[in-house]
């Protein structure tokens, strides 16, 4: 059927009146076959078929819009998409189950066990610790040191007494090593010193006159309350077997002529043997003439 024959202008510009719709006539309905239909008992009536009445369509007044025929009414409804179809079997379904609400006392308990978090364990205050009678511990590097990476781990008290225990030990035993090993250097230092000063061009053959000179100087020009804290110090520093330092006094003790002025003569080669405390020329203390 063509529907453009049933366009019917449904509004007019302003000022205008709608103009009169065109008559539309009906085409006749196709013919259509008899249909057999099985014999009636004799008793039944049977009406006769009524003929379909002709659609009569009313000539529009002036002013007024045709009406549609129910034909091009049914023609002109809109058929929807499938997306249209879908969102309205949504709408539909959300309409009738609505889905269920979440407890808030269930929401309410679970936000706050997050926000709070689990709670520390306080640290444990340590009583004075105890420390063996030759040693001496700052408590402020006990503290930094062991004490502090410990703390979040509560240890007992026994039990940080045994780490402390050895903590000590073990820094004892690295100062014993550097000083043993310092010793070690030092008197390596000295064997080698007073091996250069026999073998030196100018002492190797008046060993014993230079230290009598060195002597003599000291015993002479040094005040009598200083000469042994000389003589001491020559023992700790191991400058009494320092070359340069016998080249010094024999030097200033010959031109001061300490030796002969001085009533102060070199030891006798006997005093002259160095003992084995490591102690050399400055044990002996020359005679006066």
């Amino acid at each position: 059927m063509d529907l453009a024959r049933f366009r019917i202008p449904l509004f007019a510009p302003p000022g205008e009146s709608a103009p009169a719709a065109p008559v539309v006539v009906a085409e006749p309905a196709p013919a259509i076959a008899p249909l057999e239909l099985p014999p009636l008992a004799p008793d039944a009536a049977v009406a006769p078929a009524a003929a379909a009445p002709e659609p009569v369509i009313a000539e529009p007044k002036a002013g007024e819009e045709a009406p549609i025929p129910a034909a091009a009414a049914a023609a002109q409804q809109i058929e929807p998409s499938l997306i249209s179809a879908a969102v309205a079997k949504t709408d539909a379904a959300k309409t009738e189950i609505p889905a269920p609400a979440a407890p808030a006392a269930a929401l309410d308990v679970k936000t706050e066990v997050e926000a709070q978090p689990p709670e520390k364990p306080k640290p444990i205050e340590y009583k004075p610790f105890k420390f063996p009678a030759d040693v001496t511990v700052d408590p402020k590097i006990l503290q930094e040191k062991l004490i502090d990476p410990l703390k979040d781990y509560q240890i007992p008290q026994e039990v940080m007494q045994t780490l402390v225990d050895n903590y000590v030990a073990a820094t004892q035993q690295v100062i014993a090593d550097t000083r043993n090993e310092s010793h070690v250097y030092f008197r390596g230092l000295r064997q080698r010193w007073r091996k250069e000063s026999e073998t030196d061009p100018r002492l190797r053959n008046r060993l014993q006159t230079a230290i009598g000179n060195a002597q003599g100087l000291i015993k002479t020009y040094a005040l009598p309350e200083d000469q042994a804290l000389i003589f001491q110090q020559f023992d700790l520093n191991g400058m009494g077997d320092y070359p340069p330092m016998l080249r010094l006094l024999d030097t200033v003790g010959a031109v001061l002529n300490v030796a002969e002025d001085g009533a102060v003569s070199p030891a006798p080669a006997a005093a002259q043997v160095p003992k084995r405390n490591g102690r050399g020329w400055y044990d002996k203390t020359p005679t006066a003439t």
